[in-house]
């Protein structure tokens, strides 16, 4: 009787090794199977075309700076004065309007997005086609639905949950910033806080995209 409960057992403990090793490779190639979001570049410059969700057109020149903790958009509005919005890692942001001779400061808690940003906490939406590209899609915390191109993983286009839908030309990896006019304006934005000395500081509740 002996050696019979004991193959049972021997024959259980198989079973029980097969069944746990079939269940973790099905596990591993299901999570496997499940598009991430690409990480962006340390450093770059884009183009981003923005409808807004008021109907109006932008066209912002994005600089992403992560090593230096700044992010540089210059928001060129349709038919209006060009915004300078210069952020920092410490959740300031700097808003100048050089024709105008303005400028006034917001907080975020946030402060500027880390590269991999997208890459925690994103929920998975499968595929789509958006402005000539298929995508894959993510959503994010209800405040951002996120289209990453498939042959290239790079970002195509962004709706944020105010409705501002942002479309982005192929980002530009930068070695340095020296030889680019983003120096020059960021001298010139310093320039003009220390004349004017920015006294007005908002605390930011809404996106940044609501500017």
């Amino acid at each position: 009787m002996l050696p019979t409960i004991v193959s049972l057992g021997v024959a259980l403990l198989l079973l029980l090794i097969i069944f746990t090793t079939a269940t973790a490779t099905a596990s591993v190639t299901a999570s496997a199977s499940v598009p991430v979001p690409s990480a962006w570049p340390l450093q770059f410059h884009s183009l981003l075309f923005v409808n807004t969700s008021s109907f109006t057109l932008q066209a912002i020149d994005l600089w992403y700076d992560w090593p230096n903790s700044r992010n540089f958009n210059i928001i060129h509005k349709q038919l209006n004065n060009t915004l300078y919005d210069l952020e920092w890692n410490n959740g300031t942001s700097f808003y100048y309007d050089l024709d105008a001779q303005t400028c006034f400061t917001l907080h975020f808690d946030v402060g500027i997005l880390r590269p991999d940003w997208m890459v925690d906490n994103s929920t998975y939406l499968g595929q789509q086609d958006v402005d000539g590209f298929t995508c894959n899609v993510w959503s994010k915390a209800d405040f951002i639905v996120y289209y990453e191109d498939v042959d290239t993983n790079r970002p195509v286009h962004w709706v944020f949950y105010t409705g501002n839908n942002i479309s982005g030309k192929t980002p530009q990896c930068i070695l340095s910033f020296s030889s680019f006019p983003y120096i020059y304006i960021y001298a010139l934005c310093f320039h003009l806080l220390q004349k004017i000395c920015c006294p007005n500081s908002i605390n930011g509740r809404g996106g940044k995209e609501d500017i």
